[in-house]
């Protein structure tokens, strides 16, 4: 045997494990995140996907980051300085805040949404506006002189 093919011999089962460690963090994503992931961010790359002690987290490497709870819902799309895709917020808010954003000319305009028990936070680009859902209103912050 020659000298090279010795060595590639040797190597061989090194590189298969090398090859078979193409991890990706898809494969982290429980079924429901990576839908919902593919379903609103399919042009994004994901670069981390890590589980927390509250549920999981999905940071991609040019853009937002969405916090999936424990049941694997969004409680919050950071858009990180880019705007959140329409189709996310016509889908994912209520009819009542899709429509007064697409009123006030800010349906593209979000960059950030956060759901909690009974109200959501939407962060524009100069203010947000929080949507009470027991009450149905929508209301700014108070503005401090």
């Amino acid at each position: 045997m020659t000298r090279i093919r010795q060595i590639f011999i040797a190597l061989l089962p090194l590189l298969m494990l090398i090859g078979s460690c193409g991890h990706s963090p898809w494969d982290d994503m429980p079924d429901a995140v990576a839908s919902f992931v593919d379903n609103y961010f399919n042009e994004g790359k994901v670069g981390e996907a890590v589980e927390t002690s509250n549920g999981f987290v999905v940071t991609f490497t040019n853009g937002p980051q969405i916090t999936f709870n424990s049941d694997n819902e969004w409680t919050d799309i950071n858009g990180r300085g880019e705007t959140l895709p329409k189709i996310l917020i016509t889908d994912q808010l209520p009819q009542k805040v899709v429509d007064y954003l697409t009123s006030m000319e800010l349906l593209n305009g979000v960059y950030r949404i956060q759901r909690g028990w009974h109200y959501l936070r939407v962060d524009l680009s100069d203010s947000y506006f929080t949507y009470d859902d027991q009450t149905g209103q929508i209301t700014y912050p108070e503005v401090k002189h």
